[in-house]
């Protein structure tokens, strides 16, 4: 059903803004399994034709698809199991959001330098672009939904295609995270320092920061400036030490 298609195009457009929201695990389910009444919906909606042409749209959702399988079968099922365009529609928005989320906080930690570079450098293009508006930008840095409208389509666009490589580039890295190298995190915190920037830009909590959008903005744009000035592998290094540290003392 092409109006279908259509409009899942439009609605996983904003599945790739963030919302790191809590895993969901749906148990699979086969051909053989779905109903009658469920093969009929699949039919009307054409399930096949919408997702070949996600695949077709989007390297994000193909790269995630070929990896996990069970993630094209919630999309599946999530039409199937719809009595009406309007409830796939809305199933598929909130599926999309999770599995973004879902995939992309796996494959970061591990990801390639260059990929973690590209994401940063887009990152800071898209904080350079929301900073009139700090309620947004504070949004956008802290993995939070942003609404229909507050990108432009050539960010939009982007956004899909860093998230793309670092899922790509995480796939075909090791499984092991690095742990968080102390020392590693110094050396950058004292450059950051010296570099004429506070001190206590690290000290901060999230609740402060969720308080004063302004600041979480500010925060956010200088860090990623810091760290795009290093070299590329040192970008990436920094990058992943600062998420294994956030996730020792959350």
């Amino acid at each position: 059903m092409p109006s279908l298609r259509r409009k899942m195009r439009a609605l996983i457009i904003f599945a790739v803004m963030g919302l790191f929201t809590g895993l969901f695990v749906l148990a699979s389910m086969t051909t053989a399994q779905m109903t009658t009444a469920q093969a009929q919906i699949a039919s009307k909606f054409d399930v096949d034709g919408a997702i070949a042409q996600i695949k077709d749209d989007y390297r994000l959702f193909a790269a995630i698809f070929e990896k996990h399988p069970e993630a094209e079968r919630e999309f599946r099922v999530a039409i199937m199991n719809a009595q009406t365009q309007e409830e796939a529609q809305t199933a598929l928005l909130t599926i999309s959001n999770r599995m973004v989320a879902r995939y992309f906080t796996i494959y970061l930690p591990v990801a390639s330098d260059d990929a973690i570079r590209n994401y940063l450098t887009h990152s800071l293009r898209v904080m350079d672009y929301l900073e009139k508006t700090p309620e947004k930008c504070a949004a956008y840095s802290q993995g939070r939904a942003l609404a229909e409208g507050d990108l432009s389509s050539g960010l939009i666009k982007r956004e899909f295609e860093v998230k793309a490589e670092i899922v790509e580039s995480g796939i075909k890295a090791p499984v092991n995270r690095p742990k968080a190298d102390e020392a590693l995190l110094q050396a950058f915190r004292e450059k950051y320092i010296n570099a004429g920037n506070s001190a206590d830009d690290f000290n901060v909590t999230k609740d402060f920061l969720a308080a004063i959008p302004s600041e979480a903005c500010r925060q956010a744009m200088e860090t990623t400036k810091a760290m795009l000035k290093l070299k590329p592998d040192e970008t990436g290094r920094i990058y992943k030490n600062m998420l294994s540290s956030e996730r020792n003392n959350p």
